[in-house]
């Protein structure tokens, strides 16, 4: 980092085995990297991504956070109450 300024950092939580998804992260992060960008995926759970997001929320050295959804299968059409809750 230039002039003791530091890389934003990002982190992305994913809490699902979807292929797809895994692949999108992963391209995600090659794309971000490559701009400078700290991106970290951690893998979760279900259970735990609540807790994970607010501790990378509290944590001063991350800029933002992103949560691929869903996390929760969809009902229907819509979107299931936790990822809304998420959101």
């Amino acid at each position: 980092a230039a002039l003791g300024v530091a890389k934003p950092c990002l982190v992305a939580l994913l809490a699902t085995d979807d292929e797809a998804a895994l692949s999108y992260a992963d391209w995600t992060s090659k794309a971000f990297e490559e701009d400078g960008v700290t991106f970290t995926v951690k893998r979760t759970t279900k259970g735990r991504v609540y807790r994970d997001l607010l501790a990378a929320c509290e944590n001063p050295a991350v800029h933002g956070v992103l949560i691929y959804y869903p996390c929760w299968r969809k009902r229907g059409g819509e979107c299931h109450p936790e990822d809304n809750f998420l959101m």
